[in-house]
């Protein structure tokens, strides 16, 4: 579970970079969130990162399927 974090953010931070680096990625009118990389949170400027939960990474990848 350290290999990730929980990133969130807000809607006009999200690039089509981030987009396809982001896990399960969920995005509202308001902001997004996802999985990333525990050693990649450097590049996202301007996020929240939190620790994940097994539920966090089970649900995550169900919906985006491992994109790295």
């Amino acid at each position: 579970m350290d290999s990730y974090r929980l990133i969130k953010g807000r809607a006009r931070e999200l690039n089509a970079e981030w987009e396809k680096n982001i896990i399960g990625l969920r995005k509202t009118d308001r902001g997004f969130e996802g999985l990333v990389p525990a050693n990649e949170t450097a590049q996202y400027k301007n996020c929240v990162f939190d620790t994940v939960t097994i539920d966090d990474i089970v649900i995550r990848f169900s919906q985006g399927g491992g994109k790295k």
